[in-house]
């Protein structure tokens, strides 16, 4: 795939996936844009694919090694940590709410008033690729 990828564009089955984007160390900020690509492509398709899932969950690890390896996310609380990483990736409080699947959900996490569920953890570490536990 040579343009950006996007939900509609990838394939379901894993080596499908592999095939235009391996599986591999991240050893550079362009990688690790490349990878963060792909991650938001495939977190945001509504009914994944079990390949779709594995292919994301894999490259989820590899881009948190890359990230915990260059970043520490020191002293922040969840709700500030997200904040970095919507920043981070010019993320809106509307792309927050869609991706956890209600719109109005980004912004009640954001101002505190909805804490993150379990579920809703598992979906951000997935999407920006750190570890679940960063969000607890």
């Amino acid at each position: 795939m040579n343009a950006k990828p996007n939900a509609r564009s990838m394939p379901g089955k894993f080596l499908a996936l592999v095939q235009p984007h391996p599986l591999m160390a991240i050893h550079d900020e362009h990688a690790h844009e490349n990878a963060m690509e792909y991650i938001d492509a495939l977190a945001s398709i509504v009914s994944p694919t079990k390949g779709q899932i594995d292919y994301l969950e894999s490259l989820s690890v590899l881009v948190g090694e890359y990230e915990d390896e260059r970043w520490e996310p020191g002293d922040l609380d969840p709700v500030d940590l997200l904040r970095t990483l919507m920043a981070e990736r010019d993320m809106s409080v509307a792309d927050l709410g869609r991706l956890l699947g209600e719109r109005s959900l980004g912004g009640r996490i954001l101002n505190r008033d909805r804490s993150l569920s379990k579920t809703h953890i598992r979906k951000l570490a997935a999407h920006f690729g750190v570890r679940a536990d960063l969000f607890l």
